[in-house]
């Protein structure tokens, strides 16, 4: 059986009820329940959350929202929220789960196609996991440096002098889609290990951090809409 584990804090800090904001008509976390459904994979899809006000509406979509006990912070990681899930659902509900779906709720733009496709290529691989991951559309990667306090550049890369062309391709990870074999979450409360990556288009994958991005992707959403995409 697959599990899927959509984490929706309420106490987002940049965007005031990030979660559960309208997005395209609908709250932001309307649409990862929706790409979960449409996809046919999971025998439950789960919201985690320690709101009372995401938890009621994520009850209009799913039958199951959790909410999560008071250990857990805005520091915590999707996975520890996602391993006290699954203890949860062993806990309460007698259910157990082969493979574990993690999907962020400030990813509206993944779609059923998206998870169903990195689900059948994590079975395929048979490595411990699969995560979406993206090419970054408007900077070359190599070039990016951080800077001091002086507002001066520490290169990240020894040679940041080429032309874009003659460096290697790079990639972005993506928390919109991870599938990751269960007992080897809840033994190693890690994903990394024995992973591969699977390619999202740069649209799909976006991450709503900032309003900025909450814009962008409003924008996104409307052309996709309208077949403009």
């Amino acid at each position: 059986m697959v599990v899927c584990i959509i984490p929706a804090r309420g106490g987002s800090k940049r965007i005031k009820n990030k979660n559960i904001r309208e997005f395209a008509g609908k709250p932001l976390l309307y649409w990862t329940i929706k790409a979960a459904q449409d996809s046919g994979i999971f025998r439950r899809i789960i919201v985690s959350t320690e709101s009372e006000e995401i938890a009621e509406i994520a009850k209009k979509y799913i039958d199951i929202p959790f909410l999560r006990e008071d250990c857990f912070d805005d520091y915590s990681t999707n996975l520890e929220m996602a391993i006290h899930v699954l203890e949860q659902c062993n806990k309460y509900l007698n259910e157990s789960y082969e493979t574990t779906a993690i999907l962020q709720p400030t990813s509206p733009l993944r779609t059923a196609i998206d998870i169903s496709n990195i689900y059948k290529y994590y079975r395929k691989s048979g490595l411990n996991s699969a995560i979406g991951c993206f090419k970054p559309l408007f900077v070359n990667p190599w070039w990016l440096a951080e800077l001091d306090d002086n507002n001066r550049p520490k290169k990240l890369f020894e040679d940041n002098m080429k032309r874009s062309q003659d460096y290697p391709e790079l990639v972005c990870p993506s928390g919109a889609i991870i599938f990751v074999n269960t007992n080897f979450l809840l033994e190693n409360k890690d994903i990394h290990k024995n992973i591969t990556y699977f390619p999202l288009e740069w649209k799909n994958a976006i991450d709503i951090d900032t309003e900025e991005e909450f814009e962008i992707a409003e924008i996104l959403a409307k052309y996709k809409k309208d077949n403009l995409l």
